[in-house]
C-alpha cells in the first residue's frame, strides 16, 4: 500500500495494466453480452471504472489506518457483517428489478454484472468504515466538550485540540461523500452505457428498459449516500453547536450584547457552522452526484 503510494511510476503500470486487463476481458464477453457499436464505449466505462474502485479501495483503507478510533474486534465483526447485509440485500434488490423487467440480454451479463458489483462493494467498504469510524471520534468530541472548563488553565490548548477533531472529522465526512459518491456514480454510468449498448444491437427495446431505470439507479444510490453521510453530519454539528455555546455563551437573564453576537458569529464561522447543513456545495453535490450521473448521461446515450 505505501509502495502504491510513494511511487507515481509504479501506481501508473498497475492503473494500466488493470485498465487493459479488464478492457480485455469486456472485449471476450462482447459476443456474450449481446453487444454492438456501443461496446467500446461500455467496456471502457468499465474499465474506468474498475480502476476508479481499485484506486479509491487502496486510498479508503490508508484513510481508515489513519484515524484514531481503536475499536475492539467485536466492533469491526459487526459492523463488516453490517455492510455486507447491506450489500447483500441491496443487489439482491437491483437484481430483482432486472427480473422483474424480464431483460432477455441480462441473464447473459450477470455474471460480469456480479463481478463489478463485487469489486464496487469492496472498494466503498473502507469509505463507510470510516464514516462510521468517525461517529465514534464525534461521540469522543461530545464528551471533551462536555468536560471543557473554560476558566481552567488548560482551556486554550484543550479547545484547540476538539476543533482540530472537529475539522479532522468534516474532513472525513468530505472524503467519504465524494468516494462514495465517485463509486455510486460510476456504476449508474456502467448502467446506462451497458444500456445504451443493448439498445444498439437490438437486445432490448426502450419498452423493455426505460430511461427512467437509469434514473432509478440514481436516486437509490443518492440516497444511499445521504443514508450514510448525513447522520453523521448532523453528529458534527450537534457537538459543534455544544461547543460553541460552551465557548461564546449568551448571557444568562440578561439580553445580549452585540459584542455577544458578534463573538459567537466568528466563532461560528472558525467552525463552518454559518452556512447550511451540509457546509458547503461540494459535500451536497457528492449526494446527488449518481442521480446527476444517471439524468446527464441518459440525455448523451438515448
Amino acid at each position: 500500500m505505501n509502495k502504491l503510494r510513494s511511487s507515481p511510476a509504479r501506481v501508473t503500470v498497475v492503473v494500466a495494466a488493470a485498465a487493459l486487463a479488464v478492457y480485455g476481458a469486456m472485449f471476450l464477453a462482447r459476443d456474450l453480452l449481446h453487444l454492438a457499436q456501443w461496446f467500446g464505449a461500455w467496456a471502457a466505462v468499465v474499465a474506468f471504472s474498475v480502476v476508479t474502485w481499485a484506486v479509491l479501495f487502496v486510498y479508503g483503507v490508508d484513510r481508515v489506518r489513519q484515524q484514531t478510533a481503536d475499536e475492539p474486534r467485536p466492533w469491526w465483526k459487526t459492523h463488516t457483517a453490517a455492510y455486507v447485509l447491506v450489500a447483500v440485500l441491496t443487489s439482491a434488490l437491483m437484481g430483482s428489478v432486472t427480473y422483474i423487467l424480464q431483460i432477455p440480454a441480462a441473464e447473459d451479463a450477470r455474471p460480469a454484472i456480479l463481478v463489478a458489483g463485487v469489486v464496487a462493494w469492496l472498494a466503498g467498504y473502507p469509505w463507510v468504515v470510516s464514516v462510521w469510524l468517525a461517529h465514534a471520534e464525534a461521540t469522543a468530541i461530545g464528551d471533551d466538550v462536555t468536560t471543557l472548563v473554560v476558566d481552567d488553565l488548560g482551556f486554550a490548548t484543550a479547545l484547540g485540540r476538539i476543533v482540530e477533531n472537529l475539522e479532522r472529522t468534516w474532513e472525513t465526512i468530505e472524503r467519504s461523500s465524494l468516494a462514495l459518491a465517485a463509486i455510486l456514480s460510476t456504476i449508474v454510468l456502467d448502467v446506462v452505457t451497458l444500456r445504451a449498448a443493448w439498445l444498439a444491437a437490438g437486445s432490448v427495446t426502450e419498452d423493455d428498459l426505460p430511461t427512467a431505470i437509469a434514473l432509478g439507479y440514481g436516486a437509490f444510490f443518492a440516497v444511499i449516500v445521504a443514508a450514510i453521510v448525513v447522520p453523521l453530519v448532523v453528529s458534527w454539528r450537534t457537538q459543534a453547536i455544544a461547543l460553541v455555546d460552551k465557548v461564546v455563551p449568551f448571557p444568562v437573564g440578561a439580553v445580549p450584547a452585540e459584542a455577544d453576537f458578534a463573538a459567537r458569529a466568528r466563532f461560528e464561522r472558525r467552525l463552518g457552522l454559518q452556512s447550511h447543513t451540509l457546509r458547503n456545495p461540494i459535500t451536497l453535490l457528492s449526494v446527488f452526484a449518481p442521480v446527476l450521473t444517471g439524468a446527464v448521461s441518459s440525455l448523451f446515450t438515448g
